[in-house]
């Protein structure tokens, strides 16, 4: 197994996401992505997802409480998280971490 196939794991989980809450988890991660290819260094993407833009892009995009979207994307991400994590486990191949420096991105660490 490698980071392919990591990624892929998690891409399975999401489409089990119900549709509405996939199409809001989707629409923050993609426009995280966005602010990340706008920004330059590291902190200058920190400062763009502590606007909480994305969230707020969702809230008007889907007629929901910006509070109500941050809500459904870290219930989904924990939910992912877990779900892929246990997979790597099985697996016994992979351990799950998250890194303090992202939001909703999944970074994976080879345990041997």
């Amino acid at each position: 197994m490698n980071e392919i196939a990591l990624h892929l794991a998690a891409q399975s989980e999401i489409k089990k996401i119900p549709t509405e809450d996939r199409e809001i988890y989707e629409f923050v991660v993609a426009y995280e992505e966005q602010l990340a290819d706008r920004a330059s260094t590291e902190e200058e993407f920190q400062v763009l997802l502590l606007s909480r833009e994305p969230y707020e892009a969702a809230a008007a995009e889907f007629a929901r409480s910006g509070p109500e979207i941050v809500a459904i994307v870290n219930h989904w991400e924990r939910h992912i998280q877990s779900k892929v994590s246990a997979r790597m486990r099985r697996l016994g191949w992979y351990r799950l971490h998250q890194s303090p420096t992202t939001t909703s991105s999944m970074s994976f660490v080879l345990t041997l």
